[in-house]
């Protein structure tokens, strides 16, 4: 799959580190760390331009105006991650016994919620209804931010 192959290649060069990621139907989800050398927009631009061929291909094409957010406390990567692996459970698009398979994680991150999977590997029940959305942990993120300055 080409948006993997572009995310290990962004990692092995030292543009990101990867943590993890969730290849949806229509659209990817990634928590990574940035490299030293590219800003956030420059590594998102870099991560289209090596999928764009593929996505032309079958006729789909990168939204312009994606929507990216630069987590500014450490402490909220884990509930990124934890966000990240949830969506396609949230999304419906399996049962909570089974493994989606866009699912990628990094074999040097283990995510402190990954002790809570059923048999290592399924969300437990409760997990799935509701929960926090994207907006309100960015919201959380920069108010934390905040008080920290």
């Amino acid at each position: 799959m080409k948006i993997v192959e572009a995310l290990r290649e962004l990692h092995l060069c030292g543009d990101l580190l990867l943590h993890c990621a969730t290849i949806m139907p229509d659209h990817v989800h990634t928590v990574f760390t940035l490299g030293k050398s590219l800003t956030l927009s420059q590594t998102q631009g870099k991560f289209k331009s090596r999928t764009n061929d593929t996505l032309e291909a079958n006729d789909l094409v990168w939204q312009e105006n994606y929507y990216d957010h630069r987590i500014r406390q450490e402490a909220f990567v884990e509930p990124f991650a934890r966000y990240t692996f949830l969506n396609p459970y949230r999304k419906q698009l399996l049962t909570r016994t089974e493994s989606w398979p866009g699912w990628i994680l990094n074999k040097h991150y283990r995510p402190e919620f990954a002790e809570h999977l059923m048999d290592g590997l399924y969300p437990p029940q409760e997990w799935l209804g509701g929960g926090e959305s994207a907006t309100h942990l960015i919201e959380q993120d920069l108010s934390t931010g905040d008080e920290a300055k």
